[in-house]
């Protein structure tokens, strides 16, 4: 069909172009334009792929490049639906595809992300695309990358050259490097930290063993130092008298009755007083008005026999009570009136009632009761928890220590968990022995790191104290062989492989300060091992090897190298490290180099990247990154 119509003017040949394989029908229908790529471009996509395989790369890139030879990126950046063009093109060795990969980055971090993926992969392949399009199209980002893959893989040269045009060819040639006159002589093993020249992960040094135990969680009472003035501070109420009245009543075995009148409101109609007991109903939620006319409101009677319910402490009969006062609508009873009961019994009708019951009041119970509320706290606690956890960094109880182990991995939380450890090390401890000596899972691998916090915080003997309380000698001897473990042997048990940016030939190498030596090949895959490791809880031991062995000029050299190799790979978020890395190894040109980017980064909907930076800033502790964090 493209051969019988190839010389008369029907618009439709167009579409031929997507399904002919033939070379001669191919020719007679290149004379009509590509079908519109801005619409329906992943359906065309597909269709040419499927049909042409490679070479349906290749008329894209036609399209792409000839067409646009002044602009080779111009119908990237008028295509919205490139995200599966790159996905697939990644893997596909051949030059074409990587050309299409390299003019469909225009600023995508996805794409850059995908683009390195595939010169890491295919680097003969991605050797030729570059080549090809700088014989087009002068780039100096291109040629920069170009020079990169060249100077990593020299060998791949000579094969590429004949994929070429005579072109491209000379501007491979031109990008060789050339012969170093002298070699560069590296720091000796002797010269290394062990750490450097055989780390642990590497030799496989088997970790002693730490028995596996099911233990209870042993009791340690709970306590809070929260103060009424505290209360207030968070709630915003004022809770001295109830707390005062809770003080008293604590040894009383009657109701608190020394109660003011209540005083006529300006809006009821007619005012009958309250009896105490009746104005403690009232203060508990027995508190409904009736509408009168001319918007005036009397108070809804309150039953005698609610009232002879609370003088016999008889909650059960009494929550009747309270759901016929409200015609059974869901209404809240007030936990800081149960003040003016006797205190066992006010403790005893505010845990029945924040079992089943609404309520309020729950901010201002431990202010008002103690530590009896504790118990009662912890319940609400599981109902509202992001609401009242403020509260909890005024508790002392062994149900929190997993919580606040958990929160060590969080940015945010990691100096309230690391307070709260340290002033409750008998109930962090009571709480995480269990864990940390339990069967393997995440939350003992939490407890354990905490655990080892508290040693660094001088508190291993009173995890020993609690330990033994156990009575098993064997648990002492397991929390031995925990803390006194070599801390460089204390890394993940599975290892990620370094990513392919991790290109450290390219780069500037910490040196020794011992003698201004650079790290050697193998020493530098460590390193950079070491510096993948998480630091969410505590850093790596070795990474203080690492400051007290190099100078700190060439750390902050080989940093900022690490640094570009990850963005210019498309800052992949899994391997983060690589930037925040910096807060290890920069110093006061570090600081001046990333300030303008955290700066910037926001307007370029980076903020995340831009909060890390700051935190970076932080890390670094000069004076100018402290100033501008």
């Amino acid at each position: 069909m493209a051969l019988r119509y190839a010389d008369q003017n029907v618009p439709a040949m167009t579409w031929l172009r997507l399904v002919v394989t033939d070379d001669a029908a191919l020719t007679a229908a290149e004379k009509y334009d590509f079908p519109p790529l801005y619409r329906d471009f992943r359906a065309y996509l597909a269709m040419l792929l499927a049909n042409n395989g490679v070479s349906g790369v290749s008329r894209i890139l036609t399209e792409f490049v000839e067409e646009h030879s002044d602009n080779p990126t111009y119908l990237f950046e008028r295509i919205s639906e490139t995200e599966d063009l790159v996905k697939w093109l990644w893997k596909t060795n051949h030059p074409d595809a990587i050309q299409i990969l390299i003019l469909g980055v225009i600023g995508k971090k996805k794409h850059l992300e995908y683009l390195s993926k595939a010169c890491q992969k295919h680097p003969a392949a991605a050797i030729a695309a570059y080549a090809t399009l700088l014989a087009i199209h002068e780039d100096k980002e291109w040629h920069k990358a170009l020079v990169k893959l060249i100077t990593i893989t020299p060998e791949l040269v000579c094969d590429v050259i004949p994929w070429v045009n005579a072109k491209a060819a000379g501007i491979l040639s031109e990008c060789r490097p050339q012969s170093v006159a002298e070699e560069y002589e590296y720091a000796t093993a002797d010269m290394l930290p062990q750490l450097f020249v055989a780390p642990p992960w590497v030799i496989n040094k088997k970790k002693n063993v730490i028995p596996v135990f099911d233990l209870p969680v042993l009791p340690v009472p709970a306590v809070t130092d929260i103060t009424p003035g505290i209360t207030e501070l968070i709630s915003h109420t004022d809770i001295s008298r109830f707390s005062e009245i809770a003080q008293y009543q604590a040894s009383q075995q009657t109701l608190f009755t020394d109660l003011p009148l209540i005083e006529k409101e300006s809006w009821e109609t007619s005012f009958i007083p309250f009896t105490p007991e009746q104005q403690i109903l009232w203060q508990l939620g027995f508190n409904e008005w009736r509408h009168c006319e001319d918007d005036l409101h009397e108070k809804k009677y309150i039953p005698q026999s609610a009232v002879d319910a609370l003088l016999r402490f008889d909650f059960p009969t009494l929550k009747a009570e309270f759901a016929k006062y409200h015609n059974n609508a869901n209404k809240s009873w007030n936990l800081s009136a149960l003040c003016y009961l006797p205190g066992q019994q006010a403790i005893s009708f505010l845990n029945q009632i924040i079992i089943e019951e609404q309520y309020s009041g729950e901010k201002e119970i431990l202010g008002i009761f103690g530590s009896t509320a504790i118990p009662s706290f912890m319940t609400c606690l599981q109902r509202d928890h992001q609401r009242l956890w403020i509260f909890t960094l005024f508790i002392g109880a062994s149900e929190l220590a997993l919580p606040m182990a958990q929160r060590l991995q969080k940015k945010m939380a990691y100096k309230d968990a690391v307070n709260w450890l340290a002033n409750n090390p008998r109930h962090a401890a009571a709480g995480l022995l269990p864990l940390a000596l339990g069967k393997p899972c995440q939350n003992r691998e939490y407890a354990r790191q905490a655990l080892l916090l508290l040693v660094k915080l001088n508190q291993r003997e009173t995890i020993e104290e609690i330990a033994q309380g156990y009575n098993q000698p064997d648990i002492l001897a397991a929390l031995a062989t925990l803390f006194d473990s070599d801390p460089l042997e204390d890394h993940p048990a599975k290892i990620a492989p370094l990513p392919g940016f991790y290109q450290f030939t390219l780069w500037r190498r910490p040196r020794l300060k011992s003698n201004n030596l650079p790290l050697p090949d193998d020493a530098m895959r460590h390193l950079g091992t070491m510096l993948s490791f998480s630091r969410d809880i505590t850093a790596y031991a070795g990474l203080e090897i690492i400051k007290d062995t190099f100078t700190r000029d060439s750390l902050a050299d080989f940093g900022w190298d690490l640094y570009t190799a990850w963005t210019e790979a498309g800052a992949p978020a899994k391997e983060n490290w690589a930037f925040t890395s910096l807060g290890i190894l920069g110093d006061d040109d570090t600081a001046r180099k990333l300030t303008p980017l955290i700066r910037a980064w926001p307007g370029e909907s980076q903020h995340k990247r831009a909060v890390y930076g700051l935190d970076v800033l932080a890390s670094i502790g000069s004076d100018i990154g402290a100033n501008v964090a």
